[in-house]
């Protein structure tokens, strides 16, 4: 009998297989003390900043309950019920009636004033070709009119300016007037008359023939002519045309 090491020889195979497995179970060992080794704490989760504060208005406060038969109380049965400070007059009545106006004592807005509207019952149609007088009256079938309200400039007049220029402004205003009313058709009344001559008041285009007759300088506003003639008045004076471009005026 061979004398050698202690236990049983085991051959190349046998002994690489039986290693194998010591190492296999080694292996598991390491494994079961890694799991049950205690686990480092998971980090806590960082808490949000705080929303800032938001106001709130305050609700308002209830509204306090009425009992249904405090509501039935103040609301009246009919409009009947409900009564004017007359407490015999009752304001909305249940029947119709008449009123009585001279009862009722109300502030009273007084009305605006109306001027009375002008009826123009006269026509006038003045032919192309006709005669005029001087710079506020003309001749039509044999009858001489004048424009109311307006101061004529005699035909020969001649004006005079400060420059020492001299102007025939009673010829352009007979011009003028000619001009202004050849073919035109005329609304106008008669407000009077002056021997033979009959004066009239136009409206509609003889009034504003006769305030440019007025606000080019070749006629005066009379004291009676209307606020039209009167404002065109003023705008001749302050320009100095026509008749009141003469010296001394």
């Amino acid at each position: 009998m061979a004398i050698g090491t202690s236990g049983p020889r085991r051959d190349g195979a046998a002994g690489a297989l039986s290693d194998l497995f010591s190492a296999g179970a080694l292996g598991g060992l390491a494994l079961l003390a890694m799991v049950a080794l205690p686990r480092p704490p998971a980090p806590l989760p960082q808490a949000s900043p705080a929303p800032a504060a938001v106001t709130r208005a305050a609700a308002p406060a209830a509204a306090p309950k009425v009992a249904p038969a405090a509501v039935r109380a103040a609301v009246p049965a009919s409009p009947a019920a409900v009564r004017s400070e007359d407490p015999h007059e009752e304001l909305w009545p249940s029947v119709p009636r008449r009123v009585d106006p001279s009862e009722r004592h109300f502030p009273r807005v007084a009305a605006a004033a109306v001027p009375p509207a002008v009826h123009y019952d006269l026509t006038l149609t003045v032919p192309p070709s006709f005669r005029t007088v001087d710079s506020a009256s003309f001749v039509i079938n044999g009858k001489t009119y004048r424009l109311d309200g307006l101061e004529p400039i005699p035909p020969d007049h001649i004006c005079k300016s400060p420059q020492g220029s001299r102007t025939a402004c009673g010829r352009r205003g007979l011009v003028a007037l000619r001009r202004e009313l050849a073919g035109k058709t005329l609304a106008c009344r008669q407000t009077g008359s002056d021997g033979a001559v009959t004066l009239i008041e136009c409206g509609g285009a003889g009034l504003a023939l006769s305030v440019r007759m007025v606000r080019d300088g070749f006629a005066k506003a009379s004291a009676k002519a209307p606020q039209e003639l009167a404002a065109a008045a003023d705008e001749a004076r302050r320009g100095r045309v026509g008749i009141w471009g003469e010296e001394g005026l």
